[in-house]
């Protein structure tokens, strides 16, 4: 009986460390994929700033008006968060909750 018992503490003690395992792999992707989020963010900032100095400070009013010359193509939200572009002094934002703006 108390080998029994040994071997369901044992069992029950490696299925939590394989959870626990499992919890901060997740915890690591989502990280990731806010970094990302935000550096696309930053990126699109940055390229409405640019287009503003060259069109007589008048922001963008669409990406279409950032590609090519100054984004290599729409960059999109790792967790499938929609860009809005925002005025030229309001940041970008990501409608994936979490995400936020790149002052964040």
């Amino acid at each position: 009986m108390q080998d029994r018992h040994q071997g369901w503490v044992a069992l029950l003690a490696i299925a939590a460390a394989f959870g626990l395992g499992l919890h901060f792999i997740h915890l690591r992707h989502t990280e990731e994929a806010t970094r990302a989020c935000r550096a696309n963010l930053e990126q699109i900032q940055a390229a409405k700033e640019q287009f503003a100095l060259d069109h007589d400070g008048v922001g963008p009013a669409s990406f279409a008006e950032l590609i090519p010359a100054y984004l290599a193509v729409e960059p999109t939200c790792p967790k499938a968060g929609t860009y809005t572009l925002g005025s030229l002094t309001n940041a970008p934002v990501c409608s994936f909750a979490g995400h936020g703006t790149p002052e964040e």
